[in-house]
């Protein structure tokens, strides 16, 4: 298995993505995306159980891969639809994650902006910058 992670993480960084150090089967790992700081968590990875096979790629670039250990392995119909499946439902999840985390994100930032009010124009930085709120809020 570890010759099937290191395969998996050495496709990774020739797609010019920073994997992470450790990488758990069927866990979908997250990790900076392609020159994003360390908290960015744009880039994503999962390995298959078996180790023969993954996917990954980067959301803020738009980039997703699927990888196979032994690309020169001829595959029968019944193994090709059986790794159609797997890459679809990594890529499924992977949505279904990604648009879980931006909801709860939404959801934050609704409550915060409720929370906050109009700035006034007597606001110290306001008048310091002699300038108008404009609906600024605070």
């Amino acid at each position: 298995m570890s010759l099937s992670i290191n395969a998996f993480i050495e496709a990774i960084i020739a797609a010019g993505l920073q994997p992470p150090s450790h990488i758990e089967p069927e866990i979908i790992c997250r990790f900076p995306g392609n020159g994003k700081g360390r908290s960015n968590k744009s880039g994503w990875c999962i390995l298959f159980s078996d180790g023969l096979g993954g996917c990954f790629g980067d959301w803020s670039a738009g980039f997703t891969q699927s990888w196979r250990s032994n690309d020169t392995f001829v595959m029968s119909c019944f193994e090709k639809q059986a790794w159609k499946n797997k890459v679809s439902d990594a890529r499924r999840l992977e949505a279904k994650l990604r648009q879980e985390r931006q909801n709860k994100a939404a959801a934050k930032a609704a409550r915060l902006w409720g929370l906050s009010q109009h700035l006034s124009p007597n606001n110290p930085y306001v008048i310091r910058k002699n300038i108008q709120p404009f609906g600024a809020r605070e």
